[in-house]
């Protein structure tokens, strides 16, 4: 089954779920940036969008360390931006432990773009913080193969 990484909030209106991510173990072997690929899906209070956006695998695993490092307030940003550096998520913690999130996604197939913003506080992440961890251990221990992983 493949791992669905979602921000968990007590609002229906606010969320942001990763899923649907593929990896190409042979595209970072030769060091290609267009190695990862996800859906994001948002819901921001009247808005929502969803859009399959690339990513270089190395950025996703600094996302994962950021956001545990988040989660025990030693860092208070964490960011994950595309290859091409349009669509970008970046969480936002204060010291009282609100979360901000906020980005942007393009969908360059239909010619839209969605800017989103929304609270939270810092127990949504630990369940999105876990989740990507344990993706991100999984596609470490397959690098020996070749091919695409989904994760």
């Amino acid at each position: 089954m493949a791992t669905v990484l979602s921000l968990e909030t007590n609002d229906v209106s606010k969320s942001l779920i990763i899923k649907d991510i593929q990896v190409s173990i042979s595209d970072i072997k030769v060091k290609n940036p267009y190695n990862t690929i996800a859906k994001i899906e948002v819901i921001s209070g009247c808005f929502c969008g969803k859009c399959m956006v690339d990513f270089d695998f190395c950025a996703f695993k600094k996302f994962s360390e950021n956001l545990k490092e988040m989660s025990h307030f030693s860092k208070r940003t964490a960011s994950l931006k595309s290859v091409t550096g349009d669509s970008l998520i970046t969480f936002t913690l204060d010291a009282h432990g609100n979360l901000s999130v906020e980005g942007k996604l393009m969908d360059y197939s239909s010619h839209q773009s969605l800017n989103f913003s929304f609270q939270t506080d810092q127990t949504a992440l630990e369940s999105i913080s876990k989740s990507l961890v344990k993706s991100i251990e999984m596609v470490n221990a397959l690098e020996e193969g070749l091919g695409f992983v989904l994760i």
